[in-house]
């Protein structure tokens, strides 16, 4: 009895053109191109028409496909609140408690007054205008397209515009976050003068593992230091092409662990670690840098009151605009101490 073989893709047997005896080859060879020159006579094949009888012999792929780029990360950071859409500001109300803790002259008929100052921390709501475009041939040629990657009726070349806008929408959110907006005045994370900032003692280009594991400890442990451990780091950021250097270092010469991994298992506090590509160069002299954070709302965060808001179609000329309107404020910083920032790596 025959054994049945299961035909996979691996076991299934191929046979090459070139295995064939010569003789049959050349018939085959012979009548392949009359076969050919005989059909392009009948159909009367211009150089175009042979073009598309070809497109219509292809196989599309019925998903369209989007390059992959790199995700924002200002989310990870930092927490995200909301408001009403139209308010212009938001404000935070900040208590300061004030009073010492001392005892007067036994007897005495004194009290010991606490007290607090309140102040109001504001931070303005901006407001931003993000849209896309379809001239009329693109709208018409895209509904009439047989090709299912981008029909039918052009939902999915809508579908890659409207990626388009949201990643230009998440793009300003992130570049505010980092760097704050000069023409309103706010300042980022980066560029911020009240967080505590300092230098590493060594250029990783020429440290040890040891300095290096040393700047990332030292960064870890300043929030508790310049804060007498009211804060603590539990969100650390690094570029990532300098994570990318202790992801490949071992933590000595005779560790199976990496800088990274050590890292990760043994300083306490840390629930999240961030290799960002939009830290790369941002240190003093385009270096890198390290940011710890104690992430809570209270101590910092962004407002987002309205995201991609739709507005009434448009039309400038020929071209239909889709417009959309997002607010948001730009990093709020509300307790400094809870950030610190080590470059110059």
């Amino acid at each position: 009895m025959t054994t049945p073989i299961l035909m996979t893709n691996a076991a299934q047997q191929s046979m090459s053109v070139d295995s064939l005896p010569s003789h049959v080859l050349k018939v085959l060879q012979q009548n392949g191109a009359e076969f050919g020159m005989q059909m392009a006579k009948k159909l009367n094949f211009s150089k175009n028409a042979a073009e598309f009888f070809s497109r219509e012999l292809s196989y599309f792929y019925p998903q369209l496909l989007l390059k992959k780029y790199p995700k924002y990360t200002f989310r990870l950071y930092t927490d995200i609140i909301t408001a009403p859409l139209w308010k212009t500001e938001i404000v935070f109300n900040i208590a300061d408690l004030i009073g010492e803790a001392e005892f007067s002259t036994s007897g005495s008929n004194e009290y010991d007054y606490a007290d607090t100052n309140l102040t109001e921390a504001v931070a303005k709501i901006l407001q931003t205008g993000t849209a896309i475009t379809f001239t009329f041939v693109e709208r018409a040629a895209a509904e009439a397209l047989t090709n299912p990657a981008v029909a039918p009726a052009a939902g999915n070349i809508i579908r890659a515009k409207m990626e388009a806008l949201i990643r230009m929408n998440e793009a300003k959110k992130n570049k505010l976050f980092f760097l704050g907006s000069s023409i309103d005045g706010i300042t980022g994370l980066l560029n911020n003068t009240d967080i505590p900032k300092a230098s590493v003692t060594t250029p990783w280009a020429t440290a040890s593992a040891d300095d290096m594991l040393n700047d990332l400890l030292n960064a870890a442990n300043q929030i508790g230091s310049q804060s007498n451990r009211v804060f603590s780091t539990n969100t650390m950021a690094i570029s990532s092409d300098k994570y990318a250097v202790i992801n490949a270092k071992a933590r000595s010469l005779y560790s199976d662990w990496t800088i990274t991994k050590w890292v990760e298992n043994n300083i306490d506090g840390i629930d999240r670690i961030i290799p960002d590509p939009f830290l790369n160069g941002q240190g003093t002299g385009n270096s890198g840098v390290i940011v710890c954070l104690d992430r809570d709302t209270e101590h910092h965060n962004m407002v987002v009151s309205a995201d991609l808001v739709g507005q009434q179609v448009q039309f400038e000329g020929q071209k239909e605009v889709m417009p959309f309107i997002s607010r948001m404020s730009g990093w709020n910083l509300l307790q400094q101490q809870s950030v610190y920032i080590a470059e110059a790596l």
